[in-house]
């Protein structure tokens, strides 16, 4: 088994057509994106895909949507979360 300590978030990816001007504001391409993401969630999904024979993730997730996505996202890369 191998454990990991660190962070999980979810990244919000969103892209612009340009860049905006200086204090002004540009909108977003849609559709954005969300996926999950942090060096200790990467690091353990990665070493889960290499058959590694077990990877334990510590680390926070929070009790709502994007905690919920993390959890998802973690059972179906077979990687323990604790």
């Amino acid at each position: 088994m191998i454990a990991v300590i660190g962070d999980s978030f979810v990244d919000v990816l969103a892209g612009v057509q340009t860049l905006p001007a200086w204090g002004q504001d540009s909108p977003c391409k849609e559709p954005i994106q969300m996926q999950p993401g942090g060096s200790a969630l990467n690091t353990a999904t990665q070493l889960a895909n290499l058959n590694s024979g077990g990877v334990a993730l510590f680390t926070a997730v929070g009790a709502d949507a994007f905690g919920d996505m993390l959890k998802n996202h973690l059972v179906k890369s077979r990687v323990d979360l604790h």
